[in-house]
């Protein structure tokens, strides 16, 4: 069965997101795992909570297209990230590896909490 969502369209470049806003499922979905919660992303963006309930239904049923946006968004920032000077580049790579840790820590933090248990 397919759903039908009220507040989500596609856009141009293909990424699903809430109609009216060029907020992506894809965003909105990393919010959630990093430990916001389905209320304050409604609130801090200014859309329904039902966008952000109907983004986090369409995100869990489509992993496969959240799997490639986090693929392309990857590569457009290392398509970045090459053209700068060397120096900047070795740079930008330790920072965003530091970022991706802390992401992964956010992720496990936020999963714990909402599971009330530990996570491995």
């Amino acid at each position: 069965m397919t759903l039908a969502f009220r507040h989500l369209i596609t856009a141009q470049n293909g990424d699903t997101e809430i109609d009216g806003t060029g907020l992506r499922v894809y965003t909105v979905l990393g919010l959630y795992e990093t430990g916001d919660s389905p209320e304050y992303i409604a609130d801090e963006y200014d859309v329904p909570l039902a966008a952000v309930y109907e983004a986090l239904a369409h995100a869990a049923d489509h992993p496969d297209e959240m799997e490639q946006i986090r693929k392309a968004d990857e590569e457009a920032e290392e398509r970045i990230i090459s053209r700068l000077p060397e120096k900047l580049q070795q740079q930008a790579r330790r920072t965003k590896q530091a970022d991706e840790a802390q992401r992964l820590k956010a992720i496990k933090r936020a999963k714990e909490a909402r599971l009330g248990a530990s996570v491995p």
